[in-house]
């Protein structure tokens, strides 16, 4: 733990030890369920994010100047990578450490995370009910994770190419040759050619199931204009006009919309697909009460409220409400999360995730 201008949380329980013997431990320390809330914070925070989207400076230097820490910043680089990297030494790298909901399981599995101690973390009894200690969240009854941000993936579209859309199978039509862009992720590219093919469970493909995407996928190539890895580059896609389509993001819709462009982000006849990133603890964290307040900062009105404004991104907060005004609330969808959300497909991890990339790089190749 490193030093700072209040106490240690050596130098607090020896200081209290000592006191109590005196009979003073009481009087001089503040009743709180809290033992930290009254002691400066240890750091720095080592905090591995999307730096791009909720790691902006705007967002994360408020933090550092309430609390007197400097968060040091790592940048997600890929959902697999960041699976692998958190199990072969990224805890001993990070003290916080992102992760969406899909690859959570494989990694809480291995113990590598601190178990929660929710009552740290007060704007959590500000939850929306389906976020409060779900199933991605913790492992053998023990609640690891902390969400903090939701939204979803789906088709966003140009009206001045593409005049309309509504379902993932237009994203394969014909009529579109040479104006779709696909995100080079398996993860979502794959499910997006089951749904339009008519299957029911996207994220359960079995052998035949990803046969049948690898042909109905090469088939459909020459539809494809791009397969896009980066947000900067797919917004360039979009605005240059290069595209009518793409599988996009929540920011990219709303950016592209601020601009100016006639665009649009709908959710498919088919559903669209859902994700939460969680924040984990490391199970090595030295700074653990910073850690904490870092996750109950996140889920507070600033923090929220500027990623629901800036990027269209939702908070499982509803301390988020505070910070937006009714025509956010509309425009942002807040008013409408219970329908959104029974028109999600909220993934899980696939069993067979090699046979998924095999699929994938085949297709790529042919």
């Amino acid at each position: 733990m490193s030093e700072n201008h209040g106490l240690s949380r050596r130098q607090y329980l020896e200081l209290t030890g000592t006191l109590a013997l005196g009979g003073l431990a009481s009087a001089l320390v503040p009743s709180t369920t809290n033992p930290w809330a009254w002691a400066a914070l240890p750091g720095p925070l080592r905090v591995n994010t999307i730096v791009s989207i909720w790691g902006r400076e705007k967002d994360i230097k408020p933090f550092e100047q309430q609390n007197g820490v400097d968060v040091k910043l790592t940048a997600w680089v890929s959902n697999i990578h960041q699976v692998t990297k958190t199990a072969t030494g990224g805890t001993k790298l990070w003290d916080v450490i992102t992760m969406i909901h899909i690859f959570t399981d494989p990694v809480m599995r291995r113990k590598l995370f601190h178990p929660l101690d929710v009552s740290q973390i007060p704007n959590a009894a500000h939850l929306w009910p389906q976020f409060v200690n779900p199933a991605y969240a913790r492992y053998d009854g023990v609640q690891y994770g902390m969400p903090y941000v939701w939204g979803y993936d789906s088709i966003l579209y140009n009206k001045k190419i593409i005049p309309r859309m509504s379902s993932w199978k237009d994203m394969f039509d014909e009529k579109n040759k040479g104006k779709i862009a696909l995100r080079d992720d398996p993860q979502f590219a794959l499910p997006i050619a089951a749904l339009a093919l008519g299957v029911k469970d996207p994220f359960a493909l079995g052998g035949d199931e990803l046969k049948e995407i690898k042909t109905f996928l090469i088939a459909k190539k020459p539809i494809i204009r791009k397969l896009w890895t980066g947000f900067a580059e797919a917004l360039t896609l979009m605005r240059t006009g290069e595209v009518g389509a793409m599988m996009g993001w929540l920011p990219m819709w709303r950016i592209l919309k601020r601009e100016g462009m006639n665009v649009d982000f709908i959710i498919p006849q088919e559903k669209a697909f859902g994700w939460v990133h969680v924040y984990l603890i490391s199970k090595e964290t030295t700074v653990l009460p910073t850690a904490y307040k870092f996750i109950d900062y996140v889920l507070d009105t600033p923090f929220s409220s500027s990623i629901a404004k800036d990027l269209a991104y939702f908070s499982p907060s509803k301390k988020v409400l505070a910070g937006l005004s009714d025509a956010d609330v509309k425009e942002l969808r807040y008013d409408r999360i219970d329908e959104i959300q029974r028109n999600l497909i909220f993934g899980e991890f696939p069993v067979n995730m090699q046979d998924w990339n095999d699929t994938w790089s085949a297709f790529k190749a042919a």
